[in-house]
């Protein structure tokens, strides 16, 4: 008897340094994926996750914040023409991309929990 992987989504999002040379979020999804499958051996892996769900508090920060970024509709097929500090400067953007991880590691046979607030 093995005990789980469990992996950070917090931790996870901060192993890819850019996002240059991927052409689209699947790819970048698919990047992350490949982080973390040669860690898990033969275990069952845990993907967890904060929610990131958007606060009066976060959209003050984002007004302020001057490498901002708009809303983007993240989606497997979307291409990636931001840099990975400014896509994730939105708390939007960092929830769908979240989202988007889920879905690819759900498919993989990984179990993910995302927190709600």
């Amino acid at each position: 008897l093995s005990c789980p992987l469990i992996i950070d989504g917090g931790w996870l999002l901060h192993q890819l340094t850019t996002l240059s040379g991927f052409e689209t979020y699947a790819d970048v999804a698919l990047q992350y994926l490949k982080l973390v499958l040669p860690k898990s051996g033969n275990r069952k892996v845990i993907f967890v996750l904060d929610g990131y769900a958007s606060s009066t508090k976060g959209h003050e920060h984002q007004r302020r914040t001057k490498a901002f970024c708009s809303d983007i509709a993240l989606k497997s097929t979307t291409l990636c023409t931001v840099p990975k500090k400014r896509l994730l400067s939105n708390s939007k953007n960092k929830h769908e991309l979240i989202k988007l991880l889920a879905d690819v590691f759900t498919q993989r046979g990984i179990e993910v929990h995302i927190a709600k607030r």
